[in-house]
């Protein structure tokens, strides 16, 4: 069966119950009758602009209910639906809807200007760019569109009539019908589009560990350009929940609207959950707050044990906290509640593999399979796996090993170990590790290190060419500082050298700085890190003076 068809032949018991609420303007809601409604006149108003099938029809905006309508009826007009983050610069735009094969767009008024520029670099014509002006819009966002595009607009696609649609999905191959381009985090190059079919998508959206049913209040920050915010919208629209799109970042608003809408479910990101437990501990925000909430994922990167145990003991002891770890390729890999530190082995436990999901650990040069808790690289085969790189036939046979009999494994990148009781801990990332002299560095080992200082807000590493022979290297900091901390470079270096080893401790350098380039699941992107502004008490090339101590 194809999404269109499933979504329309699976109502809820009440089709008038809320499914989509705009949490920072809660008088902006959607029932799914409502939303039923207008996928189909979206859909119809696609289908008279001339869409053909199984073109691929981009949207660049901030957080909205309405992405959800938009984004549905552009499938059920037989299209792929993608989404640049909205952020994106000019040149990551022009490379988003390059490599999706993009020949739709629709924009927010605040980017339509950028967007219409990249668009007629990607050549794509006027009449095929349209402005996204959702009903009640954020007050600043939504603007008089002028008289022209008024006609190419959401709300002219919207006054169409629904009684005129048909689903042109129907009879199609689902495993073969793209629903989605999705765009990988390309926090170590140039993004790619993973296609994702019909199929992979339902599977995706059957994930039961939720399970809180169409009432419970999912609230919703991370981008919905992220694979995170299509299964988010996708699970409200069959209505396994009511998700609150809210376009707040900060921990503290977070926590604030978590308790504001009495919120039962939500997706933090480690650095968010970090940020929030520090909120507890300096007295600015309360457990209490938390009082609603019955379900918490952690996804996106790996999270000490310590910081699992931490969080856990802010919420209420019926709540279930559940690291996780999947990928935009492949879906949901492993998944499962938290207890408590002493039951896991190490850090980095991401729960276990997932119903649908197998994992195995290769050796990355020689493809063999380790044994059991040994480290390797994670590959993934899934029911949920993408159909592969749009328009990058060498990327997709890159990422991807083969059994003897054709069975399909991503290759995540990420280095980690499956034990005998099928636990999945990621230690790594192969892309990013890098040796100083004979020993190896993983930056995320070295930043959570680094985020356990009280001076330290946010944190990145990354390789500084050794200052003795550039062919080596030595270990860099990007630093962001508490308000008004007082920390010099050398304390940072033996702090970490005390923690964790002296190799690991960043003597390359040391970088003050006002922020951290991060994408929506707060995943350093490192490619940037060399143009971020430089704050003044910056050093480079220390030594360590404070060797570990710890046993």
């Amino acid at each position: 069966m194809d999404y269109t068809s499933f979504i329309l032949s699976n109502p809820p018991d009440n089709v008038n119950n809320l499914i989509f609420v705009d949490a920072d303007k809660p008088e902006r809601r959607m029932t799914w009758r409502e939303y039923v409604s207008g996928v189909k006149r979206i859909a119809v108003g696609l289908q008279s602009a001339g869409i053909s099938e199984q073109e691929c029809v981009a949207l660049v905006s901030e957080n909205d209910i309405y992405i959800a309508v938009l984004g549905d009826g552009v499938v059920a007009a037989g299209a792929i639906f993608a989404s640049p983050p909205a952020a994106a610069s000019h040149r990551e735009l022009v490379s988003a809807l390059r490599v999706a094969r993009v020949g739709w767009i629709f924009a927010e008024a605040t980017h339509l200007e950028r967007v219409s520029a990249a668009a007629s670099e990607c050549g794509i014509g006027a009449e095929r760019i349209f402005l996204f002006d959702p009903p009640n819009a954020e007050e600043g966002v939504q603007t008089e569109p002028l008289a022209v595009q008024a006609q190419r607009s959401f709300s002219a696609l919207n006054a169409c009539k629904e009684e005129e649609y048909s689903n042109p999905n129907v009879g199609k191959n689902p495993e073969l019908l793209i629903a989605s381009r999705l765009y990988t985090s390309g926090t170590t190059g140039d993004a790619k589009a993973a296609e994702v079919s019909h199929a992979a998508t339902l599977e995706r959206m059957q994930d039961v560990s939720w399970g809180l049913g169409v009432e419970a209040k999912n609230l919703h920050f991370i981008g919905m350009h992220h694979v995170s915010g299509t299964i988010m919208r996708q699970k409200a629209a069959a209505a396994k929940q009511c998700m609150m799109v809210t376009r707040a970042h900060e921990p503290s608003h977070i926590v604030d609207l978590i308790k504001k809408h009495q919120i039962q479910a939500t997706i933090l990101p480690p650095r968010t959950m970090i940020a929030i437990n520090r909120l507890v501990q300096d007295g600015v925000r309360n457990k209490e707050d938390f009082a609603s909430l019955k379900f918490v994922n952690i996804g996106g990167s790996s999270v000490t044990n310590q910081s699992l145990d931490a969080f856990k003991s802010n919420l209420p002891e019926r709540t279930t906290l559940q690291p996780s770890y999947g990928s935009t390729e492949c879906g949901m890999a492993s998944r499962a509640a938290w207890t408590d530190l002493k039951n896991y082995e190490s850090d980095g436990y991401v729960g276990i593999v997932a119903p649908g999901a197998q994992v195995k650990v290769v050796e990355p040069d020689t493809d063999a399979v380790l044994a059991s808790g040994e480290d390797g690289e994670i590959c993934v085969a899934s029911t949920s796996m993408f159909n592969g790189y749009c328009g990058n036939e060498e990327a997709t046979k890159s990422s991807l090993l083969f059994d003897s009999d054709g069975k399909r494994w991503f290759r995540t990148g990420d280095k980690g170990k499956l034990n005998a009781k099928n636990e999945v801990y990621i230690t790594g990332r192969y892309k990013e590790v890098f040796k100083v002299g004979t020993e190896e560095v993983a930056p995320v080992e070295v930043e959570t290190c680094l985020m356990q200082h009280p001076a330290v807000k946010d944190a990145a590493v990354a390789k500084a060419p050794d200052r003795n022979d550039k062919s080596y290297n030595e270990v860099k900091a990007y630093i962001v500082r508490q308000d008004n901390a007082d920390v010099c470079p050398q304390t940072i270096v033996d702090y970490v050298a005390a923690d964790l080893s002296a190799h690991k401790a960043p003597t390359g350098g040391v970088v003050f700085t006002e922020s951290i380039p991060r994408n929506a699941m707060k995943k350093v992107v490192r490619r940037d890190l060399d143009d971020i502004p430089v704050l003044p008490g910056s050093a480079e090339y220390l030594t360590v003076t404070t060797f570990r101590t710890k046993a």
